[in-house]
């Protein structure tokens, strides 16, 4: 169904800028392998498809919400970068840890994580509802069927960047040094501080 491939698109490209969520991925790729890299894309893509579907089945009582309560999740998410942002910094001054070092509950840990800094950024159900707006234009209304469709498009296409990504990193683990590994890791973990500096600053004007 066309519907489901203007959601892989939709969900793919609303995945792919560079943010907090992607300098995780490439960190964890590149320290832990593409196992812990694609579980932390993960939870970004269980996130979208989530928002994804309050954009396609029409769920304005959420989007409302969200709306309405932007600033107190934008707080959460601004922790939760500071927390993550000084974690990436304790780790970068420490040996890269092996690839079979990633547990289950490691990866489980490490979707969750991701899944909530995502599901507390309004601007992602935001974003959808516009790419969405703009494919109603030419669809019309959305039975239940195709909503569902456009839903796991969107998560495909998510998922399916965040493989990308975590694989092509993590390609490159070998041939790096630990010195260099931990340079990025230390970019990582400032790049992180400095995207919630920028929220806050958002947030708090």
């Amino acid at each position: 169904m066309l519907v489901a491939v203007e959601g892989f698109i939709v969900g793919f490209l609303i995945a792919a800028p560079v943010g907090p969520i992607g300098l995780l991925c490439i960190r964890r790729s590149l320290h832990e392998g593409w196992r812990l890299g694609f579980a932390t894309g993960l939870g970004a893509a269980l996130a979208d498809a989530l928002y994804a579907a309050v954009a396609a089945f029409g769920l304005t009582a959420v989007t409302s919400f969200l709306q309405t309560y932007g600033r107190e999740f934008q707080l959460i998410s601004i922790a939760l970068l500071v927390l993550l942002a000084l974690q990436t910094l304790y780790h970068a001054f420490r040996a890269a840890p092996s690839l079979n070092a990633t547990t289950p509950s490691r990866l489980v840990g490490a979707t969750a994580t991701t899944f909530l800094l995502t599901l507390v950024n309004p601007m992602t159900v935001l974003s959808f509802a516009a790419a969405f707006a703009i494919i109603a234009l030419h669809v019309g209304p959305l039975s239940a069927l195709l909503a569902t469709a456009f839903t796991a498009g969107a998560f495909v296409g998510s998922a399916t960047w965040w493989l990308i990504l975590s694989a092509s990193v993590a390609a490159m683990r070998e041939r790096m040094p630990l010195k260099v590994l931990r340079w990025i890791s230390i970019g990582s973990g400032v790049g992180l501080l400095a995207f919630a500096y920028v929220i806050g600053l958002r947030t708090l004007r």
